[in-house]
């Protein structure tokens, strides 16, 4: 039922056999955009539908859809002053963003529409050049028409948009070779497009891509043009469907605050100790490490550090479609460390002087976990962190216990830079709902990705942002790194960090090899996964 490419009726002479949807990107089925909606410039998303034929086939047009989903649906336990305690379920979905190319076999261009408030038209015009008739100059060249209105396709298939500038009528019937066929498409999206947000609980933002050969029902007016075909047709001559799951996404631009932004925190608990607790940069990718700097100037003697505990929280809110708000919080992992002899030198941990040390704390890497920083139009979502920092320590004079709490605000982001997990997605062919197969996940920048690990061969928390993450509209911008050249630099930047006693990791994490940054310039066939493979040309 589920994972399906297509959705037919199951015929054996059904001619389709292969049909998806590529997007031209560095990263398969993800959009990367840089900056916030504020920052950020309308982007240009293209790519294609790719399709074979094993036999001829009469069509009526070839279309498109991209469509997110705003969804709600979770249980609320609220409380009034009559009851001590209520329970309700919150459920609420609707669309939010949708893309429509009404026949790829005449136009590769799309009109967007966020909400219900706003239409966004790829380019000036189109629709009006679209509609030449088919006695003009332009389109006569390119067509061959018959008494039947039927337009003839070249044998072999194509590769492009074979009828541009031709409005289709509903009179009108395409008919498509055996062959494979690569059919392009485009769109501006705008700059406040909304982003994925799939791991939430209670709230999610998912886009995906509908594509429909709509097939011509046998007419007494065509049967003596392709029989056979139209005999096939008679038994089957539904639509045929293909879906894909799209992610949309964005990174910190280079220059954001945040990238350069430390943060501390620090307070004096009276006559007894002086603390400080800060962390490099406010943002943080998600599937990174970074340190903390914990700093304890002690008063007085016999204090015992015994544990420091550190927990990351995730706030969030949802907005339902009466303008509700929804918020609450969860821990969505907890460190610790106990043992201080690297940075104490007695054993008993006991805090003579001022004291210094250096944890790592590390991010979750799969976005069910954890949902990146996000404030999404019209407030539907609301997404912050807050780091938790518990320091335990134990007084010998008074034999008790002493904890101070600290809270740092911090930002997390998407980095194709770092490995980052995503959920499994299939669909249900019947009417394109999305599933997510449970504790399976998927590698989001598996080409360009290498992980954080522990120690020296970690950046700093900002560094890869720094770096300047490549964004989807400069993916043409870039070229092939000589591997040579990228060994020496790593080997160079590796000698100018500090000794690897310096920094000590809460969890021991197993750094993988790094793989070669693949060019941009790939074509839509070359972005593909191991397991995919290239239609095959029919003879």
């Amino acid at each position: 039922m589920f994972g399906l490419k297509h959705a037919g009726n199951g015929s054996g002479r059904d001619p389709l056999v292969y049909f998806d949807v590529r997007v031209d990107s560095p990263y398969k089925d993800l959009v990367l955009i840089s900056g916030s909606p504020l920052e950020s410039n309308p982007v240009s998303m293209s790519g294609r539908v790719l399709f074979s034929l094993s036999q001829d086939m009469l069509v009526k047009r070839v279309t498109l859809k991209l469509t997110g989903k705003f969804k709600l649906d979770f249980l609320h336990m609220g409380r009034d002053k009559k009851r001590s305690g209520v329970t309700s379920i919150v459920k609420d979905q609707r669309t939010i963003f949708e893309t429509r190319w009404e026949n790829l076999l005449v136009s590769s261009k799309g009109n967007t529409v966020i909400g219900n408030d706003t239409n966004y038209v790829a380019e000036t015009g189109h629709r009006e050049s679209a509609k030449r008739s088919l006695s003009s100059p332009v389109v006569s060249r390119l067509i061959k028409k018959t008494t039947d209105h039927i337009l003839e396709l070249p044998t072999n298939g194509v590769s492009g948009t074979p009828y541009k500038d031709l409005y289709s009528a509903p009179s009108y019937v395409f008919h498509l070779p055996k062959g494979n066929y690569d059919l392009p498409f485009q769109i501006l999206l705008p700059s406040e497009v909304p982003e994925t947000v799939e791991g939430l609980q209670s709230g999610s933002i998912l886009y995906s891509f509908e594509a429909r050969i709509e097939r011509k029902r046998k007419s007494s007016s065509m049967t003596s043009l392709l029989k056979e075909d139209l005999d096939a047709l008679h038994q089957n001559h539904g639509p045929l469907t293909s879906y894909k799951y799209l992610r949309i996404f964005r990174t910190l631009s280079p220059n954001d605050m945040a990238i350069q932004q430390e943060i501390r925190v620090g307070g004096t608990c009276k006559d007894k100790i002086q603390y400080e607790v800060s962390i490099p940069s406010k943002a943080i990718a998600i599937g990174s490490t970074t340190p903390i700097q914990i700093k304890l100037f002690p008063f007085q003697k016999g204090y015992v550090l015994k544990k420091i505990n550190a927990s990351l929280l995730q706030f969030f809110a949802v907005r339902d479609s009466t303008g509700h708000i929804y918020d609450d919080q969860v821990v969505t992992t907890r460190q610790s460390m106990t043992e201080f002899t690297e940075f104490i030198d007695n054993q008993e941990g006991l805090l003579t002087d001022v004291t210094e040390i250096s944890p790592m704390f590390a991010i979750p890497d799969n976005l069910k976990k954890i949902t990146q920083d996000c404030d999404l139009r019209a407030g539907l979502i609301q997404v912050r962190h807050r780091l938790a920092i518990t320091i335990i320590l134990h007084s010998k004079t008074t034999d008790k216990n002493l904890e101070i709490k600290a809270a740092i605000p911090v930002l997390l982001y998407i980095s194709p830079l770092v490995v980052t997990k995503g959920r499994l997605v299939l669909f249900d062919n019947s009417n394109g709902n999305i599933h997510f197969r449970s504790g399976e996940l998927v590698a989001l920048f598996h080409s360009t990705a290498t992980p954080a690990a522990s120690g020296p061969a970690t950046p700093p928390a900002g560094a890869a942002a720094v770096s300047a993450p490549p964004n989807y509209h400069q993916r043409v911008k870039d070229h092939l790194v000589n591997s040579e050249n990228v060994q020496h630099d790593a080997q160079d930047w590796q000698q100018e960090l500090p000794a690897a006693s310096s920094i000590t990791a809460l969890f021991d994490m197993t750094p993988a090899a790094s793989v070669e940054v693949p060019s941009y310039e790939q074509s839509s066939w070359q972005v593909i996964s191991q397991n995919d493979e290239p239609p095959p040309i029919w003879n």
